[in-house]
C-alpha cells in the first residue's frame, strides 16, 4: 500500500471555518455563555476554597500555636456561654504562672521553654473535667475555668495542678503560683481574671504559699503596694526613708552598748505618718528595691558615725540589715567597703545583720563573701536565730560573730520552763563558739532577770526602748 500524498488530503478546513462561522452567526451568545459558565465555575471554586481557608484561619487563630490550648479570646467567649447556660453551679477561675520562667528560657532557649509549656498544657488539660477549659493567656501565664463543690475540693484540684507543673521538668525545678477567684458575681470576665491574678500576685515570691484566694484584703493590700511602688523612687530621692536606732543594752552594766538601725518612712501622702517597715520591706525584697534602700541606710549610718567622731563623741557599733538579695545581686563587698571608706569609718563600727534565709540558696558563695567582709574588719550577725528550721546546722557551718536570738523564744519564757532550758543551752553553745549573744524582744522585768542569769551579752526590746529617731537616741545615749 502506498501512502497518501498531502495533495490527496481533502481540504476540509475552509468548510469547518465556514460551518463554525455560520454556527456563530446563528448562535451569537454561545461563547458568552461558555465564558459565563467558566466564570461561575471558577467563582464557586474560589468561594468554597475561601470558606475552607477562612474556617482554617479562624480555627488557627483560636488555638495557641505553642501549647495547643484555646487562646484567651476564645476562652472568654466559651466562658461567657458556659456561665449563661449553667447557672446555679459553683465555678472558679484560676490564674497560674511559672516562677522565674525567664531563667528556663535563658538556660534551655526559647524552644526548650516552649517544650515545657506544651508539657504543662498537656498535663493540665488531662486533669480537667468535662465542661472545664484551659487557656494560655500569654508567655507562661495560664487560666483555668473549673467547677467545684467546696473550698477544700478546690484546693485539692489546685494541688493536683501544682504537682503536674512540677513534674513537667526533671532538670529544672518548676514552681507555680495559683490565684483563685470563686465566681460569685455577675461581672465582666476580664475583671474576674484580674481578681484571680491579684490573688496570685499576693503570694509571688513566697517560699511557703503556692495558692491564694481572692478577697477584699488582698485587693486592698495590692492597691497599697501599687501606690508604694509608684512613689518609692521619689521617696528615696526626697530623703523620706530615715534610720531609727533601737538601743542594745549590756546585761552586765545596764547601759547602751550598741544599736540596731531600722528604717522608717516619713510618707507625706499618709498625713505625715511614719510608715513601719512591715508595710514595705517584703515588697521591696520582691521588686529588689531593697538593694537601693539598704545601700542608702548604710550611707546614712556612716554619715551619723562620722558626725559623732567629728564631734568627739564616743561612737558605738551600729548593726545594719543586709538583704539576702545582696549576696546574689551586685557586689556587696565592694559596695559597702566603698561607703565606709568614703566616710573614713572603722569597719568594726559596722555590724552586718543577715538572716538564715541568706544561706539557703548558695552556702559556699555566702561563706566566701562573709570571709571577705571579715578580712575588711566587718562583724557579721545572724539575725532572728531560731525563726527557721536549720539554725543549729547553720551555726555549725557559718563564720558569724554575733547571734541574735529571735523574740519568739524569750516571749514564752515567763510561763514555759522548757523555753528557758532551750535559751540557756543556745546561749551556752554560742558562747563556746566565741559568739556575742543578743536576745531580742525583751518586754518585761522577769525576762530581763532571767537573761541576766545566763551568759547573754546584750538585750534589745521595748522593756528598755522602742526604736528611736536619731536625735532622740542621741539625747538618750549622750546626755
Amino acid at each position: 500500500m502506498t501512502g497518501m500524498s498531502s495533495n490527496n488530503i481533502p481540504n476540509v478546513l475552509p468548510d469547518l471555518k465556514t460551518d463554525l462561522g455560520f454556527f456563530l452567526v446563528e448562535h451569537p451568545y454561545f461563547i458568552l455563555r461558555i465564558v459565563i459558565v467558566l466564570l461561575l465555575f471558577t467563582a464557586s471554586v474560589i468561594f468554597f476554597s475561601y470558606r475552607k481557608y477562612k474556617a482554617y484561619i479562624h480555627m488557627a487563630t483560636d488555638i495557641d500555636g505553642i501549647t495547643g490550648l484555646i487562646n484567651w479570646e476564645r476562652f472568654k467567649s466559651e466562658l461567657k456561654v458556659k456561665l449563661t447556660k449553667n447557672q446555679g453551679k459553683k465555678y472558679a477561675l484560676i490564674h497560674f504562672d511559672i516562677d522565674k520562667f525567664k531563667t528556663v528560657n535563658d538556660v534551655y532557649g526559647t524552644s526548650g521553654g516552649n517544650r515545657i509549656l506544651r508539657a504543662i498544657a498537656t498535663d493540665i488539660k488531662a486533669l480537667l473535667n468535662s465542661g472545664e477549659i484551659a487557656s494560655r493567656v500569654y508567655a507562661d501565664v495560664f487560666c483555668l475555668f473549673v467547677e467545684y463543690e467546696s473550698d477544700e475540693q478546690l484546693i485539692e484540684r489546685v494541688t493536683e495542678f501544682n504537682k503536674a507543673v512540677k513534674n513537667c521538668s526533671v532538670t529544672f525545678k518548676l514552681n507555680a503560683y495559683f490565684g483563685i477567684y470563686k465566681i460569685e458575681d455577675e461581672i465582666q470576665i476580664d475583671i474576674m481574671s484580674d481578681r484571680a491574678n491579684l490573688a496570685k500576685q499576693s503570694i509571688k515570691g513566697s517560699s511557703v504559699y503556692y495558692y491564694a484566694f481572692f478577697d477584699k484584703k488582698i485587693r486592698d493590700k495590692l492597691i497599697r503596694e501599687k501606690s508604694i511602688e509608684n512613689s518609692m523612687h521619689a521617696a528615696l530621692e526626697a530623703g523620706e526613708f530615715v534610720p531609727y536606732l533601737q538601743p542594745q543594752y549590756s546585761t552586765r552594766t545596764g547601759k547602751i552598748a550598741s544599736a540596731e538601725a531600722l528604717v522608717r518612712w516619713n510618707d507625706p501622702t499618709s498625713n505625715n505618718q511614719v510608715v513601719s517597715p512591715g508595710e514595705f520591706i517584703d515588697l521591696f525584697e520582691r521588686n529588689k528595691f531593697i538593694l537601693k534602700l539598704d545601700s542608702y541606710i548604710w550611707e546614712e549610718i556612716c554619715k551619723l558615725l562620722r558626725k559623732w567622731i567629728d564631734e568627739e563623741k564616743e561612737p558605738i557599733t551600729i548593726s545594719v540589715n543586709v538583704s539576702p538579695i545582696h549576696f546574689t545581686n551586685g557586689d556587696l563587698v565592694n559596695e559597702i567597703a566603698d561607703i565606709v571608706t568614703a566616710y573614713n569609718i572603722p569597719p568594726h563600727l559596722i555590724e552586718l545583720e543577715i538572716t538564715e534565709s541568706t544561706f539557703v540558696e548558695d552556702k559556699e558563695n555566702v561563706i566566701d563573701i562573709i570571709d571577705k567582709l571579715h578580712q575588711l574588719g566587718f562583724k557579721i550577725a545572724m539575725d532572728d536565730f531560731g525563726s527557721g528550721y536549720s539554725s543549729l546546722n547553720m551555726l555549725n557551718i557559718l563564720p558569724v560573730d554575733v547571734l541574735k536570738i529571735d523574740k519568739d523564744f524569750i516571749q514564752g519564757t515567763s510561763v514555759d520552763d522548757r523555753g528557758r532550758i532551750v535559751i540557756k543551752n543556745i546561749i551556752k553553745m554560742a558562747k563556746e563558739l566565741n559568739m556575742t549573744v543578743i536576745t531580742e524582744g525583751v518586754e518585761n522585768r522577769e525576762q530581763l532577770e532571767f537573761l541576766a542569769e545566763t551568759e547573754c551579752d546584750k538585750i534589745q526590746g521595748y522593756y528598755y526602748s522602742k526604736p528611736l529617731p536619731v536625735h532622740d537616741f542621741e539625747h538618750k545615749y549622750y546626755s
